[in-house]
């Protein structure tokens, strides 16, 4: 092999039998080296940086490349090192290789170093999957703006800070498929494209590892979570939280300390299982949409508290709200219902825990209820319409008004089928004598 000045040339190597590496930096213009037939085993550091190589297809005698080996050729294109016997692609390997579309790797690699595809612009698509690969370290990928897609290994154990940070068109990577239980800092930052990665069997989210990232449309956070880092889901906006009401530990000392210690960017909760919303469980959160996916039960004291609910669903199989459970829900202003039987159904502790006392407005399959007719119903219990804007109320055929049952409603007619005196014998609550009421059975 002739090494010449800086001129352009093709290296192709045939029929050395003999072991040789390939040292320094190669002070010449190349485009492509062919190491066809050779017993190549080391590329030492640095030895093509700076150069302009196209193209390399390495030997399968090829066991190390040093680090830097590759480094600023801005014009390597293809590199393909499938029939080789590297272990470890080394720090800044092939850092700043603008124009890489594709490289192939070794069953044989188990390490990717720091920065070593850092800035590697056009390269959209990494497939890892046969590979032995158990850790990618520092920034392995960082600012791979075009890649889109990452098939990684089931030996993959480790992942390094900003791993796969700056790569915003990152859309499909398959962590749930490897052994990694942690996502470090900043792994994901300014992903945009990344969506919901999250799966069972991860441990912990260290602090920015989505900083900055875009929206998300559904995100579950697993049940093997420990451990939540500030600012770890710094998305731009995460559309909806599945939550697993399970799972309270997790939920109280976990998730909802992380959105309230950070701020909430979430549009929409939705309950996917459980069927009890606990006390306290989303008290002061900045969350407007609740959608239950689960047949819920029981509401706790406080649950909703202080809340920026607006809207919320009382669902068929609900039995009970507890103590203020919607004290402080200044925006509500929606209350939906499926059965108005179902409704009559409820115990309310106390005069906030009807969401409708703050609401004012009833609902029955989205359609708002102006007219009400309790002809089935023996017992209107305490708070049940507390709060009620509406029409009009037919309660003849009401065996028992509890007391507070109408406290504080805005009803325009109140029609009952008896006389005043009648009414009165069953009416605890004294507040409705003092509306307009169509007496029937005085005419």
């Amino acid at each position: 092999v002739i090494l010449l000045g800086m001129i352009t040339l093709v290296i192709f190597v045939q029929s050395l039998n003999a072991f040789f590496i390939i040292t320094s930096n190669l002070l010449f213009k190349l485009i492509v080296v062919n190491f066809e037939g050779t017993s190549l085993v080391e590329i030492g550091d640095s030895a093509f940086e700076g150069t302009n190589i196209d193209y390399i297809d390495a030997p399968s005698t090829l066991e190390r490349i040093g680090k830097k080996a590759f480094y600023e050729c801005y014009s390597l294109s293809s590199a393909h090192f499938f029939n080789t016997k590297l272990t470890v692609i080394p720090e800044k390997a092939f850092g700043f290789c603008n124009e890489l579309v594709g490289i192939t790797f070794p069953d044989s690699l188990e390490v990717i170093e720091a920065y070593a595809f850092d800035s590697c612009n056009q390269l959209s698509a990494v497939e890892l999957s046969h590979t032995g690969l158990m850790r990618i370290e520092k920034g392995g990928f960082h600012y791979c703006n075009s890649l889109e897609v990452v098939n990684l290994p089931e030996s993959l154990e480790t992942l390094g800070d900003e791993a796969f940070a700056y790569c915003g068109k990152l859309y499909s990577i398959n962590l749930d498929d490897t052994k990694v239980s942690v996502i470090p800092k900043k792994c994901f930052k300014e992903g945009y494209a990344i969506g919901n990665i999250l799966y069972e069997g991860l441990e912990e989210i260290k602090s920015n590892a989505f900083e900055n990232c875009g929206r998300v449309e559904v995100l579950s956070i697993p049940s093997t979570v420990k451990k939540i880092g500030s600012k770890a889901f710094a998305f731009e906006m995460i559309v909806t939280l599945d939550i697993d009401l399970n799972n309270q530990e997790i939920w109280d000392n976990k998730i909802k300390k992380y959105f309230s210690d950070n701020g909430s960017n979430i549009h929409t909760i939705r309950l996917v299982e459980g069927s009890e919303i606990y006390d306290n469980m989303f008290n002061y959160l900045d969350v407007t949409t609740f959608e239950f996916n689960t047949k819920i039960e029981r509401i706790g004291k406080h649950a909703f508290a202080y809340s920026n609910i607006r809207s919320i669903e009382l669902q068929d199989s609900l039995k009970e709200i507890g103590f203020a459970a919607f004290r402080g829900c200044y925006n509500l202003s929606k209350v939906d219902i499926t059965s108005l039987d179902s409704y009559m159904n409820i115990d309310f502790a106390s005069i906030n825990s009807n969401p409708l006392y703050k609401a004012h407005k009833l609902y029955l399959y989205n359609v708002e209820l102006d007219t009400i007719e309790l002809h089935n119903v023996d017992n209107v219990k305490k708070y049940q319409f507390a709060g009620l804007d509406c029409r009009y109320v037919d309660i003849s055929n009401v065996d028992a008004i509890e007391r507070s049952a109408f406290k504080d409603a805005q009803i325009d007619t109140i029609t009952f089928d008896g006389t005043p005196e009648e009414l009165e014998s069953i009416c605890k609550d004294k507040t409705i004598l003092d509306g307009y009421i169509h007496y029937l059975g005085s005419e």
